[in-house]
């Protein structure tokens, strides 16, 4: 066993010792980051005795601290360092220190690595909150501890960096006292949990979490800034009795909150956006006092606790809320706020309570954006915008069309797509232009169920022209009229072309053509000039070609965009402008 230990101390001295390059330092002993006799240097493959510290000037690569070493940083590094790894791994601990009585900027392009090192703050004077910039991973092995304060002082981790960015670790829960996004490209992803005890701020980018690697707020903790640019994508859970945003959103949909007020007692509550019908998870209730007569299509927020407070719920419409071409509010008179599961099992009903009160719509709301609350709520599962019976069916407007698509089958063109409420239609006209403007019928197509739930339809056009264009419209028994979104299809593009229509893009939704690709999955992007992703969809393709529309945020601006399509050893970018 013995020998074995010898071994791998060795073997992972070695593998430390190649992995050094030019230009990285290391700890030699206990001391200040800014001095250099703290400090050995890489020089042409050897360690020296340094004769600067790291980001003293620039071009630092990798500074390690190491061997139980303790390392204060007292004022301001000038230089960006390109990576730090805080201990060795050899189970000791390691630490860095935020030490001074003024405000410290440290700077890291890279990637953070805490194995058994600890980040500390250490000031007996003043409330000052240093900043860690971040440009690459944040990783945390499971022995490390995090902004541990032996003063007033903090740390904001600021994750700024312009790719892809992780928290991740070793560790089941990060626990930093502030922690900033503020990305102009890329994402940020939580891969383990992490909890926030001071401020969160939403800066720039969004933050991706899932249930597995939740944001956790504190009861005393604050979050600012959260915006459409801005927000967590993912479930966020708050914890104590305080007032509460929760700030998130989807990637492609932009920001969502929903808010908690007058929380009867301390408790764990956790939020997540979800861009879905609120429809698909069931049907409405339609015994009095509980009855709706309508939910969302295209949105809804689970919200759950894990105690027995109770709450006043606020949830909300904006201008990105449609997900589709119509209005998506036109009373606010006849909104409700509505809740899954809570009254009559797999249905929706007036938001948990055994009387009829719909909520109340938030002074200030217009039919574009608002907010509604509903007090005193006790029973957390789901919840969605809804209409009282009397206000009628449709409002929100449901979404009539999705998952709208053409492609070349055999010698024919096959359309498929989906109402998502069927309710109330008579039949499907499926029509075709030549040039995008002037269309005709070629087919009809009888509805099939008008259960307010989603029906599938499909159509094969045996004798297309070389170019077509295809849309869907909907007859209703109240003589009103829907259509679809205009899908292209051109049965003598060349195997590997991609075709965007329209181009420049006037509304939100484009058409996406697509011939021979592979069967597989593929992932849709769309990106600034600058990389900022904007949205990202999955397709599931059955190979060959494939004609999708592709739903643009609301809050899209003009200007030149790259859309990509990317799955397996595929990757197409195509440019487009939006009007």
């Amino acid at each position: 066993m013995k020998q074995f230990l010898l071994f791998s101390f060795f073997l992972f001295a070695g593998m430390m010792a190649s992995a050094q390059t030019d230009g990285d330092y290391r700890s030699r002993t206990d001391g200040n980051w800014n001095s250099s006799s703290t400090w050995q240097k890489r020089v042409s493959g050897s360690w020296v005795n340094a004769t600067d510290y790291p980001g003293q000037n620039t071009g630092a690569g990798t500074v390690t601290i190491l061997s139980n070493d303790d390392v204060s940083i007292t004022v301001s590094v000038p230089n960006a360092i390109g990576a730090l790894v805080i201990g060795d791994g050899g189970g000791t601990n390691e630490t860095l220190e935020f030490d001074d009585n003024n405000v410290i900027n440290f700077t890291v392009t890279g990637s953070v690595t805490f194995n058994d090192g600890n980040l500390l703050t250490n000031n007996a004077a003043g409330t000052k909150t240093h900043n860690f910039y971040v440009g690459g991973d944040f990783i945390v092995g499971n022995t490390s501890l995090l902004t541990t304060l032996n003063s007033s002082d903090q740390i904001n981790v600021i994750l700024n960096g312009s790719g892809d960015q992780s928290m991740s670790g070793t560790i089941a829960t990060i626990s930093l006292q502030n922690l900033t996004i503020n990305k102009s490209a890329g994402t940020a992803t939580l891969s383990t949990n992490v909890a926030v005890a001071g401020s969160m701020t939403f800066t720039d980018g969004e933050l991706t979490t899932s249930a597995a690697s939740l944001l956790t707020i504190g009861n005393n903790a604050t979050v600012s800034g959260a915006s459409d640019a801005s927000f967590a994508a993912g479930p966020v859970r708050k914890t104590g009795a305080a007032d509460f945003i929760f700030p998130v959103g989807k990637i492609g949909s932009g920001y969502h909150p929903i808010a908690l007020a007058n929380i009867s007692a301390s408790d764990n509550f956790t939020a997540e956006y979800m861009r879905a019908s609120a429809s698909s998870l069931g049907g409405k209730d339609q015994s009095t006092p509980f009855a709706v007569a309508n939910v969302s299509n295209c949105e809804y927020w689970n919200l759950t606790k894990t105690g027995s407070a109770t709450a006043d719920v606020t949830i909300g419409w904006t201008a990105s809320s449609p997900c589709g071409s119509g209005a998506y509010v036109t009373s606010i008179a006849g909104l409700a706020v509505s809740s899954f599961n809570a009254m009559t099992a797999t249905k929706w009903a007036f938001a948990g309570e055994a009387t009829n009160q719909p909520g109340s719509v938030v002074a200030g709301s217009t039919a574009t954006t608002g907010n509604i609350t509903k007090t005193g709520v006790a029973r957390f599962t789901s919840f969605a915008l809804a209409t009282i019976p009397t206000a009628g069916a449709g409002n929100p407007l449901p979404v009539v069309f999705a998952n709208v698509k053409a492609y070349s089958k055999g010698t024919g063109v096959q359309l498929d797509w989906s109402n998502m409420t069927e309710t109330d239609v008579l039949n499907y006209v499926v029509e075709r232009s030549s040039n995008g403007v002037d269309f005709t019928t070629i087919a009809n197509v009888m509805a099939k169920q008008n259960d307010g739930g989603k029906a599938d339809y499909g159509f094969y056009d045996a004798t297309p022209a070389a170019v077509n264009y295809y849309r869907i419209k909907s007859l209703e028994g109240n003589n009103t009229k829907k259509y679809s979104v205009i899908v292209k299809v051109d049965t003598k593009a060349t195997k590997a072309d991609v075709v965007l229509y329209p181009n420049p893009v006037t509304g939100n939704t484009l058409s996406l053509q697509a011939t021979a690709l592979d069967k597989g999955q593929y992932t849709v992007r769309v990106m600034s000039v600058n990389g900022q992703q904007i949205l990202t969809k999955s397709i599931s393709h059955a190979g060959g070609a494939v004609t999708t529309s592709v739903e643009l945020p609301s809050t899209v601006k003009p200007g030149m965009y790259t859309l990509q399509i990317a799955g397996g050893s595929t990757v197409i970018n195509k440019s487009f402008i939006v009007r």
